[in-house]
């Protein structure tokens, strides 16, 4: 099977940057959806994958409270 780091890396791709479904990927990959899950939690603990919010969203939740 691919590398480890590298299969994290590719599923977050596939994933995040292209969109395919959970699903697709493990089709592609021949996973479970469940691993797919837990790669994808995996690669945003290692920092493979990292998100940034843009923008005053403090003015956003006071409004919803």
């Amino acid at each position: 099977m691919i590398e480890d780091k590298d299969l994290l890396i590719r599923v977050a791709w596939l994933y995040y940057e292209e969109g395919l479904t959970q699903d697709e990927i493990a089709r592609i990959f021949s996973l479970s959806r469940s691993k797919v899950v837990r790669i994808l939690k995996r690669a945003r603990e290692e920092g493979i994958v990292i998100f940034q919010i843009i923008g005053n969203g403090t003015n956003r939740l006071s409004l919803e409270r």
